[in-house]
């Protein structure tokens, strides 16, 4: 899990793998990035995957 800062706020992401397209992972309401390890562990193989808790949550 790596972080950074955007207008004071720290947002958690997981950035892996490496190809394009890259692929970004969004959840909704009330979940966080780690509903998606299935998707990132599958699609890591050959995409860059990038995994992101929203503001306020994870």
């Amino acid at each position: 899990m790596a972080t950074m800062e955007i207008n004071g706020v720290g947002i958690a992401y997981d950035d892996s793998g490496a190809g394009a397209p890259p692929i970004l992972f969004v959840h909704g309401w009330g979940g966080n990035r780690t509903n998606f390890a299935p998707q990132v562990a599958h699609f890591a193989t050959s995409h860059r995957v990038v995994a992101l808790d929203r503001r306020g949550h994870g």
